[in-house]
C-alpha cells in the first residue's frame, strides 16, 4: 500500500530494452548488485549507530531476446517468463475500453 509520501523506497526496479546494445555495462552492475553479500547485523552499524540496512527488491528485466549475448552474466540469476502478444480481438476489445473510459472514439476500421 501507499502511504501517500513521494520519493520513498521502490518496491522493485523495473527495466525495460536490457537486450539493447549499451547493455552490457548496465547487466553488469545488476549481476554486481545480486552477488552483493547480505551484511550481519553487527557489521552494519554506522559511525553514529544507526543501522545500514541493507535492502532487496524485486528486479524486472524486460527484453525482446533473453539469449543476447549482453544478458549471459545474468540469465543464471534470472527466473524468465516468455509472455505472448494478446490475441487480435482481445487487443482491440482493451483499446475500446481505454477510449470509452477517456471518452474518446475512434472510426471504425481505424484499429485494424
Amino acid at each position: 500500500g501507499s502511504n501517500g509520501k513521494r520519493g520513498g523506497k521502490p518496491n522493485c526496479i523495473i527495466l525495460d530494452e536490457v537486450d539493447g546494445a549499451d547493455a552490457k555495462a548496465s547487466i553488469a552492475a545488476l549481476v554486481d548488485i545480486i552477488r552483493a553479500d547480505i551484511p550481519f547485523p553487527s557489521a552494519s552499524k554506522s559511525k553514529k549507530g544507526k543501522s545500514n540496512t541493507y535492502l532487496r527488491r524485486p528486479i524486472i528485466l524486460i527484453c525482446n531476446h533473453k539469449y543476447a549475448p549482453a544478458l549471459r552474466p545474468i540469465l543464471p540469476y534470472a527466473r524468465q517468463f516468455d509472455v505472448r502478444p494478446p490475441n487480435t480481438e482481445r487487443l482491440a476489445g482493451r483499446l475500446r475500453a481505454v477510449l470509452s473510459s477517456e471518452r474518446m472514439s475512434v472510426v471504425a476500421g481505424g484499429m485494424l
